[in-house]
């Protein structure tokens, strides 16, 4: 017990960290993602354009890798013959565009042509993979 006089104060509590929210899980990324498009009150750019932006990125990133984990035992793999191969060129005649746009729906419009491009390049060449290894069905009882 404190000294009398004086009131013992209450245990601090550590923040929880929930579904992956640790250093390098997905909820941290989202965590981060959010906290840079709205965390920050003084940024000129609106929160769309911003997290259209991060978006844009991880999807140039997954363009990028041979296969991308989805979730878990869900994996966008490289289809047979279909070149991962990126423009850099377009890539940076892309991101001249969004720099030259004169006002944040001009740059939104972009964005979403780039997004959707992006996402189509993406699922054309990609396959999805599920591993079902260790996850059995459940079993019916008559």
């Amino acid at each position: 017990p404190p000294p009398q006089g004086q009131q013992q104060s209450p245990p601090q509590q550590q923040p929880r960290q929930e579904d992956g929210a640790g250093s390098t899980g997905f909820g941290a990324v989202l965590w981060s993602v959010l906290d840079d498009c709205f965390g920050d009150g003084d940024s000129a750019e609106p929160a769309t354009v911003c997290l259209k932006s991060k978006a844009l990125t991880a999807l140039d990133r997954a363009l990028g890798k041979p296969a991308v984990t989805v979730a878990d035992g869900v994996t966008l793999t490289a289809r047979a013959g279909k070149s991962l191969a990126v423009d850099p060129q377009a890539d940076r005649a892309d991101h001249a565009a969004l720099d030259a746009a004169p006002d944040a729906d001009s740059k939104n419009a972009l964005l979403d042509d780039m997004l959707a491009n992006r996402m189509d390049r993406l699922m054309s060449t990609r396959t999805i993979v599920l591993d079902g290894a260790g996850q059995e069905g459940e079993r019916r009882i008559d």
